[in-house]
């Protein structure tokens, strides 16, 4: 592509606006408790069918998560404790511990 004159001044032009521009950048303080976190804008009305969507979309995605950390947590009990027989959960299911 073929560059003309007029076109690399105005180039230059607009790298160098850009150089020199002064604006500071705007902070945003996060929240530390939940009641600081705003919500949504008044007036926002959400739909039965989008509020379903992510309800749907929440749970797809987020079951698999769940139930392994549900899995995890209950191997660390495998022990002869909380009525389990070692190496069995509750007598039936032949476990171990993590690791």
């Amino acid at each position: 592509m073929k560059s003309t004159h007029k076109q690399t001044l105005i180039a230059a032009a607009l790298i160098a606006a850009l150089a020199l521009t002064n604006a500071p950048a705007q902070q945003v303080l996060l929240p530390k408790t939940a009641g600081e976190v705003p919500g949504p804008p008044p007036g926002t009305a959400m739909t039965t069918e989008y509020v379903q969507s992510i309800g749907r979309m929440a749970y797809v995605w987020g079951y698999a998560l769940v139930n392994s950390h549900n899995r995890r947590a209950g191997f660390a009990y495998v022990t002869g404790q909380n009525g389990n027989v070692a190496g069995l959960n509750g007598g039936m299911v032949p476990m171990a511990p993590i690791g």
